[in-house]
């Protein structure tokens, strides 16, 4: 299917999760989907505005940093966007993009929000409270074992976001 398709799919997914007050797991690598999925979110019309959390944890985090440090290498497109508002971190834009420290856990919250991580051996930590979603990019097969394990409190699902580009904007 088309990119476009594949992200509306994804973040339809996510929107309706966060309604029906699910906390919402995405494991995904440190650089490149993650940010990529953030930046989604960040400008997607059905999360602009929204009174939501998502924070990130780990090396994703740390990959959020060094995009922003490579911001004037970026497209005009994302470099003007950044200039309106910062990429990753800022409370003050909704919905929220926050790091994950252990002063700021939302772990014990009982709201729901969006968490991405690539720490795949901290999955049952996180998801130890309240119900989950967790959502598994399509290529990962080793999660078979925490789905056994982990499944009562837990809707595993898989999405779909392919590396092809359809047009110029989804390059940028």
């Amino acid at each position: 299917p088309h990119r476009r398709h594949q992200e509306k799919q994804l973040v339809e997914r996510l929107s309706q999760g966060l309604l029906e007050g699910l906390k919402i797991l995405l494991p995904v690598s440190p650089l490149g989907l993650g940010q990529e999925i953030l930046k989604l979110l960040r400008s997607h019309h059905q999360f602009t505005g929204r009174d939501w959390d998502i924070w990130v944890d780990g090396a994703v985090a740390q990959g959020c940093d060094l995009y922003g440090n490579l911001l004037p290498q970026f497209p005009l497109a994302v470099q003007n966007f950044a200039k309106h508002q910062s990429l990753f971190w800022d409370e003050r834009v909704k919905p929220r993009m926050r790091r994950l420290t252990s002063e700021n856990s939302p772990l014990a919250s009982s709201n729901p929000y969006i968490l991405l991580t690539d720490n795949l051996t901290q999955l049952e930590t996180y998801c130890d409270q309240g119900n989950w979603l967790i959502l598994l990019p399509e290529f990962i097969q080793e999660f078979q074992e925490f789905e056994l394990k982990s499944a009562k409190n837990m809707a595993i699902e898989t999405y779909l976001l392919s590396e092809h580009s359809d047009c110029p904007n989804i390059t940028q």
